[in-house]
């Protein structure tokens, strides 16, 4: 049974909730995963994401000069939507309305996927966020909270 977009964004929304769709700001036509980073209920209308990348060896080198613990590498079977192995930089830290998620669902371009990432590894995607220089600090408090 589908449930309506509102119901299914609401009901998966929260820190380790998983989706898949293509960002307009991403130059790349392909669609990506992201993670939720913050507690994402319903109290919080900005839902701050880390965007999942296979292009690993290009993002070491273009994140070469800042802390290392803001690329988090995943190997090949550590989530189970991810066949290869996978980035997230955690210096480019995306923010969402839920109005946005709910509207791409609704949209068809949105899928929630069914396992959420395990908490170890949100924990390094936050301290990676927590870490960088890139990140502005509003959205650091929001991940401190």
């Amino acid at each position: 049974m589908d449930f309506p977009s509102d119901v299914a964004i609401r009901a998966s929304l929260k820190r380790g909730a998983v989706y898949y769709f293509k960002e307009e700001s991403i130059s790349s036509e392909k669609p990506h995963y992201f993670v939720v980073l913050n507690d994402g209920s319903c109290n919080s209308q900005l839902i701050i994401l880390a965007c999942a990348q296979s292009q690993v060896e290009k993002r070491m080198r273009a994140r070469r000069n800042l802390p290392q613990e803001t690329l988090v590498v995943l190997p090949v079977g550590r989530y189970d939507y991810f066949t290869e192995e996978t980035v997230f930089d955690c210096n480019s830290i995306f923010k969402k309305g839920i109005t946005d998620l709910i509207d791409k669902h609704a949209c068809g371009i949105l899928g929630v996927c069914g396992n959420e990432m395990p908490s170890d590894i949100v924990d390094r995607l936050v301290a990676g966020a927590l870490a960088s220089p890139l990140v502005p600090e509003e959205i650091k408090e929001q991940l401190s909270a």
